[in-house]
């Protein structure tokens, strides 16, 4: 394994590196309450450098008890303190709005973050938000987390093993719409199986899953049926694999990590290499946060921090996948998705403007 080890550091050193999804918005805001500051430098940025990442979908969460306040205020401290956590590191660590950023950071091994809501609870009832979101940076959204809203049925939470049926409401529908306008892209992650289906039928543009599982290998309605990774592949969308560890395996005696990659291998055989990706989610610090603490009592997820992201790599060097296979998948799959979302947003905004 040592030798896939060196091969897999040499990849991530030299080639692009992204993870769709991980809660640094809301650790940021969160962390910040309790007196912190540059908190990505002193907490992540030597385990992005060491993982060797250049994109990360950052994702605007809000939890239950954000819930109880004004949700698109919540939204927009969460946004406005990652911007200026993030200022004296620019342009090593940027918020990516364009195509051209997303180039700049890939040429000179910067570091992009991509804003996207995990959920539009900070939309409510007023969809002009989303434009409001757009000029601040938010570029996607989910639907919905795991639960119901305005917009959609979410699915279960992790601890819960239920059918949740029902899709998208008349108000998600309108949501939809307003979304491709822009457009923005959409994440299934937390929608339940009636919403996803119904999302793949009323939209045009790939959809993407920046952090969901196969529900073959585990069996719960947070992760995804075959049916459901075909669908999005055949769309051309790209799922990130989540290292959560109770949506990676449930029995003890497995190890986690030998799991969390068998959920990539699957989905590699199932659907092809150039449809999957990294997605990690990596909730212990965000938990560790939300408990006003700034090192994880618990690690919930099947790495410690994304220093680790190179050994996954490794395993499916060791696995026999080829160079380019790994590649797509630790990188260049979500990056060419975003590239070319970005790129559509661009085109349809100078268009609306000249017209």
């Amino acid at each position: 394994m040592n030798d896939f080890i060196d091969y897999a550091y040499s990849l991530h050193e030299k080639y692009p590196v992204a993870d769709a999804h991980f809660d640094l918005p809301s650790i940021v805001f969160l962390l910040k309450k309790i007196g912190k500051s540059n908190i990505v430098e002193q907490f992540f940025l030597k385990d992005w450098q060491r993982a060797g990442l250049n994109f990360i979908g950052a994702a605007v969460y809000l939890d239950k008890k954000a819930l109880d306040g004004n949700h698109w205020q919540n939204a927009y401290d969460q946004i406005t303190a990652l911007y200026e956590d993030i200022k004296p590191l620019y342009p090593q660590v940027q918020i990516i709005t364009s195509s051209a950023q997303l180039e700049q950071v890939l040429k000179n091994h910067y570091i992009g973050l991509l804003l996207y809501f995990e959920g539009l609870e900070p939309v409510e009832e007023d969809l002009s938000l989303l434009e409001e979101g757009y000029l601040l940076g938010i570029r996607g959204a989910s639907l919905t987390w795991s639960r119901d809203n305005l917009f959609a049925h979410g699915c279960c939470p992790v601890y819960k093993q239920e059918d949740v049926r029902g899709g998208l409401t008349s108000y998600g529908l309108e949501a939809v719409r307003k979304m491709e306008s822009f457009p923005m892209f959409f994440d299934i992650s937390h929608l339940n199986d009636d919403g996803i289906h119904q999302l793949h039928t009323c939209t045009h543009f790939p959809y993407i899953a920046t952090h969901s599982n196969a529900r073959a290998l585990l069996p719960h309605y947070r992760n995804l049926s075959d049916s459901q990774i075909l669908c999005l592949a055949n769309r051309g969308g790209i799922i990130g694999i989540n290292a959560y560890k109770d949506l990676v395996c449930t029995k003890k005696e497995f190890s986690p990590f030998d799991e969390l990659c068998r959920h990539i291998l699957y989905m590699v055989h199932l659907a092809g290499p150039s449809h999957v990706g990294y997605g990690l989610d990596l909730c212990s610090m965000l938990t560790s946060a939300q408990q006003g603490k700034t090192e994880p009592t618990l690690i919930e997820d099947c790495l410690i921090s994304h220093k680790e992201l190179p050994l996954v790599t490794a395993k499916l060097l060791e696995s026999g996948l080829s160079e380019q296979d790994v590649l797509s998948i630790m990188g260049n799959n979500f990056i060419s998705y975003f590239r070319s979302f970005l790129e559509i947003s661009e085109t349809k905004n100078i268009l609306a403007k000249a017209t």
